[in-house]
């Protein structure tokens, strides 16, 4: 679940891809450096190693990380599947972006099916579609949920009404001034 950032504490997103992966190399770079910024969020990169230790730190960032963007081009990485599998587990939201007419290793392949029964995902061409993209469905993604934390909060204020339960009217007016 995503959670509520202030300009102190920007929400962190985790850039999982096959970084040794030529085809989207560029666009991961780009993404990492220039499209996650604009939109205050802070990126955290996935680390492309084999090795153990490499998988279970890639796996502790997916944890801490409040949306998982994977970027697929024609490589397999069994740690990026490793990330996707993790943030389903712990209910991170994820966006899956595919770089369009390229041919798929054939496990990678295998890999897209699976997500293309679980999850939605988008594909895109070059750099400028990518950026569009991109930004539209993480702003997309942060609406949604700040209107379910909406939601939540005015049935608090509903349990509240109901079961008599007093809060000081201080910090009942600093909640209201919060929910305008």
């Amino acid at each position: 679940m995503i959670r509520i950032s202030s300009s102190f504490n920007p929400l962190k997103i985790f850039i999982s891809s096959s970084w040794t992966d030529d085809t989207i190399k560029e666009e991961c770079h780009k993404i990492e450096k220039e499209y996650i910024p604009i939109l205050h969020l802070k990126p955290i990169i996935g680390n492309s190693g084999s090795d153990d230790p490499t998988r279970l730190n890639s796996i502790k960032k997916v944890r801490k990380s409040d949306i998982i963007l994977i970027i697929l081009g024609v490589k397999y990485s069994d740690i990026v599947v490793d990330e996707y599998n993790e943030a389903k587990a712990y209910d991170i939201p994820i966006l899956v972006f595919v770089k369009d007419r390229l041919e798929m290793e054939d496990s990678l392949l295998h890999f897209f099916e699976k997500i293309k029964r679980e999850k939605s995902y988008k594909r895109f061409e070059d750099l400028e579609d990518l950026k569009v993209e991109l930004i539209e469905n993480i702003m997309d993604l942060i609406s949604d949920r700040f209107r379910q934390y909406q939601e939540i909060y005015k049935a608090f204020l509903g349990l509240l009404d109901n079961y008599a339960f007093k809060i000081p009217k201080r910090l009942l007016d600093k909640l209201n001034k919060l929910n305008e």
